[in-house]
């Protein structure tokens, strides 16, 4: 009988161990604060739901700057996003007014509607000058001088609206209060341009950009461009600006970081008997941090050292791009710039239609760059452009893509003697019928 007994009581036995040690797992260990370095208790899950007060979301940057790799919560920097006055959807394409953002979200209004957009969703706009955002309290200004009157101080991180640029002084408008106007010093402040990768000028052509300075862009050919003659600009959303220094790493205000991954996760507050408020995380969020560059593409930094010779974004979505640079690459966040091996070290014309073609060279692609095919015929160019021009080219090259609307596409030809832009239609791939946009010229 004790044998029969004990053989009976063996599988309870399993099940009171196996239920003490589900309770253990379960348990979830609080905190006294969310930045305590070591636990002061655990309790099981549906205790802490029970007695749950209010919760918030933490949200922080794996950041690196030279040899310094730090966890920094998202309210010591500044991003583009930051930034920016508008933003485009990346999946829709829908224009959003940007009310404020947090960490990697961005709180936008859409057709009356105000909701949230995640980081990868909300894309800077290319003509939004964004918005001035100073890191001390500043004073803004009557007149453009220092000798002036004070119309109202500012207190850090306020947001305000772009006017005017003359000399080093910019006027803004406190996106709190409209009608008030004033003039700061630009250097006081951070501007979305501080982010820019590369600029369209009113007249010119897309640029890169190494730094700002002042009220200009220093371009990498060392060309100074004012910001007030900029007409488009490109951002990096890898990068960051210190809020604050951080002494202790050799780190100081406004200094430039590289933003490498972000991780999101929900704390729970809870009201314990005994213990008073203390923290717990929610652990049903997947853990570890989300990368934001891939170390396996090229560095947009990596691209600057190269010497380029034609830049494209897409007219909707300014984090696809295209760029020749010994070589041809392509970017679909704005961040990795992937080689097309196919076109090997050539520098060729690059261009992108609304209609998501991908021209280079000659070539096109309607596969977001999977495959290329010839559009144009070079014999049929020659033919046409020695017919009308009634003198012999010397050479044919192709200088200029310019795409237009309802799949119909722009060149300019280089003869050697003359110009030529001939316009044609790109609906079956291959244009079979090229007209002349103006008279042949030398």
């Amino acid at each position: 009988m004790s044998q029969r007994r004990f053989t009976l009581g063996l599988p309870l036995l399993f099940t009171l161990c196996a239920h003490d040690a589900a309770a253990a797992v379960s348990a979830r260990s609080y905190f006294r604060r969310p930045d305590s370095l070591f636990a002061s208790g655990q309790a099981h899950p549906s205790d802490l739901e029970r007695r749950k007060i209010r919760e918030f979301q933490e949200i922080n940057y794996l950041i690196q700057k030279d040899k310094v790799s730090l966890k920094l919560p998202t309210t010591l920097l500044l991003r583009d996003m930051d930034l920016s006055l508008k933003l485009a959807h990346s999946k829709t394409g829908e224009v959003a007014q940007v009310v404020g953002t947090r960490g990697p979200w961005a709180y936008v209004v859409s057709g009356g509607k105000k909701t949230w957009w995640a980081l990868n969703e909300g894309l800077p706009m290319p003509d939004d000058r964004g918005l001035a955002i100073p890191l001390t309290r500043v004073q803004l200004r009557a007149e453009p001088e220092w000798k002036t009157q004070i119309v109202r101080s500012v207190d850090p991180l306020a947001r305000l609206r772009l006017i005017d640029f003359r000399g080093d002084w910019v006027l803004v408008s406190p996106l709190t209060d409209p009608e008030v106007r004033g003039w700061v010093d630009v250097n006081s402040v951070l501007l979305k341009a501080d982010f820019a990768s590369f600029i369209l000028p009113i007249e010119g052509k897309w640029t890169p950009v190494k730094y700002r300075q002042g009220s200009v862009l220093v371009t990498s050919a060392g060309e100074r461009v004012p910001i007030e003659h900029v007409q488009s600009m490109m951002t990096r959303p890898e990068l960051g600006i210190l809020t604050q220094d951080l002494q202790p790493h050799g780190l100081y205000q406004r200094s430039f970081v590289t933003i490498k991954s972000w991780e999101s996760f929900k704390w729970g507050v809870s009201n314990l008997p005994g213990h008073g408020e203390v923290y717990w995380k929610d652990e049903g969020q997947a853990p570890g941090f989300k990368p934001l560059v891939n170390e396996q593409v090229v560095s947009f930094e990596e691209i600057l050292k190269k010497p380029i010779f034609s830049v494209a974004f897409h007219p909707n979505n300014p984090r696809q791009g295209i760029i020749a640079a010994e070589g041809v690459f392509m970017t679909t966040d704005g961040l990795n710039w992937t080689k097309i091996d196919y076109f090997g070290n050539d520098n060729l014309p690059v261009a992108i239609s609304t209609e998501h073609e991908i021209f280079v060279g000659q070539y096109c692609s309607v596969d977001q760059g999977k495959s290329f095919q010839p559009f144009l015929k070079w014999e049929q160019i020659a033919a046409m452009i020695e017919g009308r021009g009634q003198k012999a080219s010397r050479i044919l090259r192709l200088v200029k893509i310019n795409p237009l609307n309802a799949k119909k596409v722009e060149i300019e030809i280089d003869t050697g003697v003359r110009t030529a832009k001939l316009i044609g239609s790109t609906r079956f791939g291959l244009v079979t019928e090229w007209k002349t946009k103006t008279p042949l010229s030398k």
